[in-house]
Parts: structure tokens; sequence; C-alpha cells
């Protein structure tokens, strides 16, 4: 015997029953004009009806050869989720994202960038999911191409999203120890420098870290950290060797190791 089973269709066509939900529905966030469709369906008629729902609300700027891609309505809200936490002013990335104008400008990199999936940097290759992740997905890299193709046009700016506003104080909330490291000038011009700063901790007794945050003076300069911890004097040895605070190498030369094995980066 046939009983009706609530469906509900995410954005990558996903499929969930939803016994506590009385219709399906149909949500895309690159779709053009897609109403949301609710239907109780049979479940004999399962894949019948998927394929119609998925055609009639799954048509998105990227894969629909006769929708304009704009900035307002597509790259907007794709660069204010994936980018502008560094490419905003005052930010750690070289340039802003965050007008019609800054993006506009470099539309081409853009979409260079994005479709060689260097940018958003991120390393992990994985079919898995991780918290927090940047990463794009095809059809918003095609967006970004299809964007530039169209002449990155601009769309109605007043239907954008807003976007969002600069971080300010402690991101992870006010901090149970601040640390502070001593100051290190750079040249003016250069490759990059692989600076170990050697800081005391003051704790009279072990303790647990759940989280750690830093908060360079100059995050343009300041781009990747690595914490380690020494238990013996080998690191404090060479740092008073060199005239400027820490010592230079991008593999340490002291007995400085991963806290119980666990590697601790900023970014």
């Amino acid at each position: 015997m046939l009983r009706d089973v609530p469906l509900r269709f995410d954005h990558v066509g996903k499929i969930h029953a939803d016994r506590n939900e009385a219709s399906a529905t149909c949500v895309s966030r690159d779709v053009i004009k897609c109403p949301q469709a609710s239907a109780r369906l049979p479940s004999g008629a399962v894949l019948s009806v998927l394929a119609l729902v998925l055609a009639a609300c799954g048509r998105s700027a990227a894969s629909d050869p006769f929708a304009e891609v704009t900035y307002a309505e597509h790259i907007a809200p794709v660069l204010y989720e994936e980018c502008v936490g560094c490419h905003r002013p005052g930010g750690s990335a070289p340039f802003s994202l965050v007008t019609y104008d800054n993006a506009s400008e470099r539309a081409e990199g853009i979409a260079r960038a994005t479709a060689a999936k260097v940018m958003p940097p991120w390393l992990p290759e994985s079919d898995g999911e991780f918290v927090g992740e940047r990463r794009l997905t095809d059809d918003e890299i095609a967006l970004f191409q299809r964007w530039v193709e169209d002449g990155a046009p601009r769309g109605d700016l007043t239907a954008a999203p807003t976007p969002p506003p600069p971080p300010t104080g402690w991101q992870l909330g006010e901090p149970d120890l601040v640390v502070d490291f001593p100051a290190h000038t750079l040249q003016e011009e250069g490759r990059d420098v692989f600076r170990n700063i050697v800081v005391g901790v003051p704790i009279d007794r072990p303790r647990y870290v759940s989280a750690v945050e830093l908060r360079p003076g100059d995050p343009r300069v300041v781009h990747h950290a690595l914490m380690g911890v020494d238990t013996t004097d080998s690191s404090q040895v060479l740092d008073v060797r060199d005239d400027a605070p820490g010592f230079d190498g991008m593999e340490p030369r002291s007995n400085v190791t991963n806290p119980d094995g666990h590697l601790l980066g900023w970014t």
C-alpha cells in the first residue's frame, strides 16, 4: 500500500524525508525566479516527481544560458559569504571586494582565481564537509565565469544584500588570558619572512586551552602563524643570540613541539 511521504529538496538536489512536515520544498540560492514549490508525494512516485520538481525549480543562473548573471543578485551574496572576511578595508587581503566597483575592477582575476580553485584558499581535499570550510561549489564558480562573459553587469544594487559589518574586538569572545608579542620590523620589500617569536605564558599550573585567537598589529603583513610549546630553554637561547626578537627559520631549531600532538595554526 502506498503512503504519503513529505519530502524536502535542498539547493544541491538532496532529498530529505521529513514526517513532521506536510510538504516538499525546493530551494536554491542561485535560482533566478523560483517560487517555493510544495507537494505531497506518494512514496511510489518519488523518482518521477523528483525529476519534474528539479526541472521546474532547479534552474540556476549558472545553468540557464538565457539568464543574466548580475553582481547584485548573484555575485555579491557569494563574495559576502566567502571572500570579504579577508577582502575588506583593513583586512588581511591586499584589496577589498566589498563594493561593486571593487569587484568589477577585478572581475577577470576573480574568475581566473575561482576557476583554478586557488581562491578562496582551502587546502583540504576531501569529499566530506568541514565546519567553517570556504570552498566554492561548481555552480558558484560557474557564476563568476558567466558574470565576466556577460560584461560584469551591476544589476539592481538596491536589491543586493547588505555587506557584513567589519569584525570588532575579539572574534572568539573575551579571552581568559592575553599574551603580548614583541614587535618585529620587516623590510619594505622582499620575500616572506618566517620568524619564530618566543614568549612566556604566565601560568602556575596546567591549564586546558579550548581556542586561541591572534590579533596581529598589521593584518596586511602577518598572514599565517603556527604555535608550539617548548618546555626547555632551547628557544630562549636562540632568541637571546639574535639581536631582533625571536629567530629565523620555518623549521624551528629548538625543542618546540605541537602541544600533545595538536597542530595549532592561524590564518
